[in-house]
């Protein structure tokens, strides 16, 4: 499995720690909007699309891609300050439509759920994603 960083999101030990770079602040929810470009990723690649700040609390997270995805399906997780594995956020699904912001269905256990630091992921479950193409990904989180 490869862990690759969105644009804008950096490994723990080349900034300052939980700096959310890329973030849209100004109130009591925040949005962090992270992109990356499609390169063949292969099943169980992840793509770390955030890194908290701890107390904040997942609320919804949506996609936007240039290209469709077709069968290959993604998904959102968390992982802790160490690495290691916490829950799904959200269900793994195909996005099937290119150009327009599609809300990823959250988990209703995930919904809620303190994030403390750590790692948020878009985890490719099923096929590889196609070779080009762009993803703007937008997670929703509240509180700290």
């Amino acid at each position: 499995m490869a862990k690759t960083y969105a644009i804008g999101v950096v490994p723990a030990t080349t900034t300052t720690p939980y700096v959310a770079l890329g973030s849209k602040t100004g109130g009591h929810e925040r949005t962090y909007l992270s992109n990356f470009t499609l390169a063949a990723q292969a099943i169980a690649d992840e793509i770390v699309v955030l890194r908290p700040n701890p107390g904040e609390i997942f609320l919804s997270a949506k996609i936007n891609l240039s290209v469709t995805l077709a069968t290959s399906t993604v998904q959102l997780k968390q992982y802790d300050v160490t690495g290691t594995f916490v829950r799904n956020l959200t269900s793994a699904l195909a996005f099937t439509v290119a150009d327009i912001w599609t809300e990823h269905p959250a988990l209703n256990l995930a919904i809620g759920s303190r994030l403390d630091g750590g790692e948020i992921r878009l985890s490719i479950a099923a096929l590889a994603l196609p070779a080009a193409g762009n993803v703007w990904y937008d997670v929703v989180t509240t509180g700290y």
